[in-house]
């Protein structure tokens, strides 16, 4: 307790000699402060209508008003877990809850002044370490010469205690700790910089927890960064007995007072302005001590920019958790409806022939042009489920019925595959903002993506492509040598866009695109030769290396050459491989994707038992080799993904869409054989381009 006496001396300006031992002790470098709001995510969201925004986020407002710079917490990967989302912060990495299996180490707290270390810190490393080799817990104190001093109020073994952990560092040990009242909370905090570069601050909640912030605020210094957390809500509260949805709690609040700039934080790890990761928080202040960040960090520096908005990130928020909510499905299903029901409208008005060939010619397009739907509509955000549903479902239906007005079958598919391709190109070269608020978006709420393209949607882009392809080489004959450099060249732009790091990052869509557009090629041109199988095997990977070098060539640092370049060696890759199979086999464990799994590979089999009845018998080779290169990215999607079934089953869904438009066929369209002979002896796909 003499030390701690000490430590508050040199705060309200004791013996000067303490004070020369102090400044010695930890120099006169910068320092950074992380204090922990004691107050739950409940409780800070208030109820009452605010300007039609619901709830009121009260901890954004008023770190605002205290100028602060602000931004929303992703705080875990999966499901809510406090003391996991302390755990990430201190070793800058994460990976999701399901790999860390049921085991939950007990974890006891610092109870007295002084240093010591955190009993059962072993088991929680041991249970960390079976999870991935990347997590290194306590690796932020760790690397910070002296370690990390901890600052508390309240009971031992309370919120304020397990915040310690976030001063831990590798061995569980904590450099300082200092527990009292909230009067002298600043004091202490100070005092503790005066010794140690890190401090960590479990703060009360309540009115004194936000007079404590406001104080600390007040005191900072210049070289001294100041960065405010809130926890998720606990494990049974995010059962949610509560009147507040779920997507409201998957993104707290932070705020940050030191690194100049703007008021809205954001980070390289999520690409989304008002965005940050529990991750990020130890090399921001690893970089801001001027101290080199680890390897085994994965997270990024966070930023400043613009002003601070707190209804824009309430907005946001609740955008983000919105279309994660049951909405992709539910609009893809009234596609389904809305189509269904035209079909019978126009069976009764024209007859059952003319209606059902008009019907599942307005079908097909309708699930072509679904994907663009969604992401026009996202630019209205609509607030209510139903309206965003069907407004996905009618505008998807609209676009596929003037297609089909304009251009003759089997010419519709262009227009959707064009539209789609620009479209979304355009979108991620600005940012990929309209995709992220999207239903097809990448699940931005859950901490699993933040930008790019979506699991969902990855195998959806490849076969509208080659659905667009097959239609485009029905207006005129095409002969192999310019049929397979088109193909090459369509398909390597959109693993560009796909993958690259700068616009999609997907390195599992790479795999996809290449899979499809390679299955295209070889088993819809003839018989599979061996060279052919290589050839299909082969080009995945040549699309990665092509990343790759494409990544280090526009100066690097982008998604699949920096993962690549601070790996820990073959141990590190080979982890990254076994997760993805570990995590697909967790969606299939769940009942649901099982019976979608089994539909799915139900439904592609009777389509190939029975594909003269279903396509017709003079079914051509583009369209041969489009659905046969549908099924080659769902497939390969699957197993390149850790979202495994999700891609094969979306890759059917939309190949149900192709194939129900080649059945739509007018009674005056055919296709001619694809094995015809060109005059000059080479091999041509023949279509034929209207209805007469």
């Amino acid at each position: 307790m003499v030390g701690a006496g000490i430590i508050l001396a040199v705060a309200v300006g004791g013996r000067a000699a303490g004070a020369v031992v102090a400044t010695s002790a930890a120099g006169t470098g910068s320092t950074v402060t992380i204090a922990v709001l004691g107050d739950e995510p409940l409780a800070t969201l208030s109820l009452t209508q605010h300007k039609s925004e619901e709830p009121h986020d009260r901890v954004l407002r008023q770190l605002a008003d205290d100028r602060f710079a602000i931004g929303l917490l992703s705080t875990d990967l999966g499901s809510y877990d406090r003391r996991q989302a302390l755990l990430d912060m201190s070793q800058g990495t994460r990976q999701p809850r399901s790999l860390y299996g049921t085991a939950r180490p007990t974890v006891s707290y610092p109870s007295v002044d002084g240093p010591g270390c955190l009993g059962g810190w072993d088991a929680l490393v041991g249970n960390a370490r079976r999870a991935s080799v990347t997590l290194v817990p306590g690796l932020l104190a760790g690397s910070v010469p002296g370690g990390g001093a901890f600052v508390g109020t309240g009971p031992p073994g309370g919120l304020s205690s397990s915040v310690s952990i976030l001063a831990a560092d590798t061995r569980g040990c904590v450099a300082d700790v200092s527990l009292g009242a909230v009067d002298d909370l600043t004091a202490r905090t100070q005092a503790a910089a005066l010794h140690h570069r890190l401090v960590v601050v479990g703060l009360p909640s309540g009115r004194p927890g936000w007079d404590a912030v406001s104080s600390l605020a007040a005191a900072q210094g210049p070289k001294q960064l100041l960065i405010v957390t809130q926890l998720p809500p606990k494990v049974e509260e995010s059962r949610l007995r509560s009147p507040l949805p779920s997507r409201f709690l998957n993104q707290t609040d932070i705020g940050a007072k030191g690194l100049g700039g703007g008021g809205r934080l954001g980070s390289a790890t999520t690409r989304q302005p008002g965005l940050v990761t529990t991750i990020d928080v130890a090399p921001t202040a690893l970089r801001f001590l001027g101290i080199p960040v680890p390897d085994r960090m994965r997270g990024q520096v966070i930023t400043t920019e613009g002003k601070a908005d707190a209804l824009a990130l309430e907005r946001l928020r609740r955008r983000w958790g919105d279309v994660r909510n049951n909405r992709q499905l539910a609009s893809y299903r009234t596609v389904l409806l809305l189509s269904l029901l035209l079909l019978v409208l126009m069976g009764t008005v024209r007859g059952v022939r003319r209606g059902l060939t008009v019907g599942l010619r307005a079908l097909g397009l309708a699930v072509l042009w679904w994907p663009l739907a969604c992401l026009a509509v996202a630019v209205l955000s609509p607030r209510s489920g139903d309206s965003e549903v069907l407004g996905i479902a009618a505008l998807a239906l609209a676009l596929a019925v003037v297609t089909d007005a304009l251009l003759p079958w089997p010419r519709g598919p262009v227009a959707p595959a064009a539209a789609l391709l620009v479209g979304l190109t355009a979108d991620l070269a600005r940012g990929g903002h309209v995709l992220t608020q999207s239903v097809l978006g990448p699940s931005v709420t859950s901490g699993s993506r933040f930008y790019g393209i979506s699991n969902e949607f990855e195998p959806i882009l490849p076969v509208v492509a080659l659905a667009g392809l097959a239609a485009f080489t029905t207006w005129r004959r095409w002969d192999a040598r310019p049929r397979v450099g088109l193909y090459t060249v369509v398909g390597a732009a959109l693993a560009i866009v796909v993958g690259w790091g700068r616009l999609g990052a997907d390195v599992g869509g790479v795999v996809t695109v290449g899979a499809g557009f390679a299955g295209a090629l070889v088993l819809g041109n003839g018989r599979l030769t061996r060279a052919k199988l290589l050839l299909l095997v082969a080009t995945p990977v040549v699309a990665l290396l092509g990343l790759v070098g494409l990544d280090l060539v526009s100066h690097g640092g982008d998604h699949l050459s920096n993962n690549l370049s601070r790996s820990g060696g073959g141990t590190d890759l080979w982890e990254l491989v076994a997760r993805r199979y570990e995590l697909a086999l967790h969606v299939v464990s769940n009942g649901g994707m099982a019976i979608r799994l089994g539909i799915a590979l139900l439904v592609a089999v009777f389509v190939a038992r029975n594909r003269e009845v279903m396509l017709g018998p003079d079914i051509s080779r583009p369209w041969t080799a489009a659905l046969l290169g549908g099924l080659a990215a769902g497939a390969a999607g699957a197993l390149s993904n850790d979202s495994g079934p999700v891609l094969f089953v979306n890759a059917i869904l939309t190949l149900v869409g192709v194939v129900a438009y080649l059945r739509g066929r007018p009674d005056d369209a055919r296709l001619r054989s694809a094995g015809d002979q060109s005059p000059a002896g080479g091999q041509r796909w023949d279509t034929v381009g209207s209805r007469g």
